[in-house]
């Protein structure tokens, strides 16, 4: 019997997961991979695996879950965000949580810029428009001058800071809030740290870059979305539940806000039949931000390099909860050489 049982928790039936099985090859383990939806999923087809690669989606490990997860030595995310485990709970069982902080950062920084020129300059009504046989820019004036306007960054993680140097460089003035982040980091990018209210007040366009957390749900709501100018734009390429799609669809329907381009929403697949999607000052792409051919190259290499080192016996160097250190279960069991 492999001495490793290697699980992966997917959306779909088509995830790759060769690069996991040419990194495996030769070690003590077994590679098994579930489509898996829910708790009662996650517990079936994981109770028994040592090392869990898991996407946002591909299950919930919740404490409830890690309980009957009693060989977990660790949990691997497919990704940045931590969506759906437990890391206290994890922590305090032993188990290492690890993801891959950078991933996709170039690309979602680009679909961000892509995002905010579609809405700015009204390209989607444009192009629909010559689609109809009518050849004028009049029937969507005003467009104005993009340089010179102000870039509201909420959060300001890796992505945004690549976000900030990509704007700067098209003539934007860029401000932030996040209060987890030294004022100092977004100085020495040329950013300009605001409370979270004035942010909204003086950005033309405002881009969101939060995780996914009690504090964030809805962060962006009526109230927000009321202190935005009315000609400003709003983006979201991080989370859908950060944004209330149903005050974003009063505000653009009242004139509150100019436009918004979304990445990400809060139901994914999506009831097609929202509201949203007949206002033709929105921009919807579906949750792709992240791809490139490199970009999930590089994640299924860092993922399964991470499972590697658990199976060495070592702490994956993108560990998130590296407090588990003092306890991991992976201490006590050993690991393998090779």
């Amino acid at each position: 019997m492999p001495r490793f049982r290697v699980m992966a928790t997917l959306r779909h039936e088509d995830y790759p997961l060769q690069t996991e099985r040419e990194r495996f090859s030769g070690l003590d383990c077994v590679l098994d991979s579930r489509v898996v939806r829910g708790e009662e999923d996650t517990i079936r087809y994981c109770a028994g695996a040592h090392i869990i690669l898991t996407p946002v989606g591909g299950g919930v490990f919740s404490r409830n879950v890690l309980d009957r997860l009693r060989d977990c030595l660790a949990i691997i995310r497919y990704g940045v965000g931590l969506d759906g485990i437990d890391v206290k709970g994890a922590t305090e069982l032993g188990i290492i949580v690890a993801h891959v902080p950078d991933f996709c950062t170039d690309e979602v920084s680009t679909h961000t810029i892509m995002l905010i020129l579609a809405c700015w300059r009204k390209l989607i009504p444009l192009s629909n428009k010559v689609r109809e046989g009518v050849w004028s820019y009049r029937p969507y004036k005003p467009i104005y001058r993009l340089s010179g306007k102000t870039l509201g960054l909420i959060s300001f993680g890796r992505v945004a800071r690549a976000v900030a140097i990509k704007a700067k460089a098209l003539g934007l003035k860029v401000v932030a809030y996040d209060p987890y982040v030294d004022p100092k980091v977004m100085g020495d990018l040329g950013v300009k740290p605001l409370p979270f209210e004035e942010l909204l007040k003086v950005s033309n366009i405002v881009s969101v870059h939060a995780p996914a957390t009690e504090e964030t749900y809805h962060m962006i709501s009526d109230r927000e979305l009321g202190m935005m100018q009315p000609g400003a734009i709003l983006v979201n390429t991080s989370r859908g539940a950060v944004v209330d799609e149903l005050a974003l669809y009063r505000a653009l329907m009242s004139g509150a806000i100019a436009a918004a381009g979304l990445d990400v929403l809060e139901v994914e697949p999506p009831d097609f039949s929202s509201p949203l999607f007949a206002l033709e000052n929105v921009v919807v792409t579906p949750h792709c931000a992240f791809y490139s051919e490199e970009s999930l190259h590089e994640l299924h290499s860092r993922v399964a390099e991470a499972a590697v080192e658990v199976m060495r016996g070592k702490v994956p160097s993108n560990t998130v909860n590296v407090e588990v250190m003092k306890k991991a279960r992976l201490f006590h069991r050993g690991g393998e050489d090779g």
